[in-house]
């Protein structure tokens, strides 16, 4: 795997995670105040559910925090890891 295509997957990774936190933290915000016995909870253009039910909530957000955090901080190390191995001298 090339240098570059690492920093894209870097990138990516990043990318990717910093959305699932958002919406984690979109999902927290509401809490269970909706109107109806539920919501349908939708990533971009993707339904993810289309009947989540009011208690449930608080288990998708704390779902989607953990994800795009995990997502995050691969995210972060793949690009640190990078940096060492450039200022090293590796090209692993």
């Amino acid at each position: 795997m090339n240098k570059w295509t690492k920093w894209v997957m870097a990138v990516a990774f990043i990318l990717i995670g910093s959305i699932l936190f958002l919406k984690g933290l979109e999902l927290q915000s509401l809490g269970t105040d909706v109107d109806g016995s539920g919501i349908g909870i939708y990533l971009g253009i993707f339904e993810i559910n289309d009947r989540v039910m009011e208690k449930d909530i608080p288990v998708y957000a704390k779902s989607f925090l953990s994800i795009g955090g995990l997502f995050s901080i691969t995210g972060i190390l793949v690009a640190v890891t990078i940096l060492v191995n450039m200022r090293t001298g590796r090209h692993a």
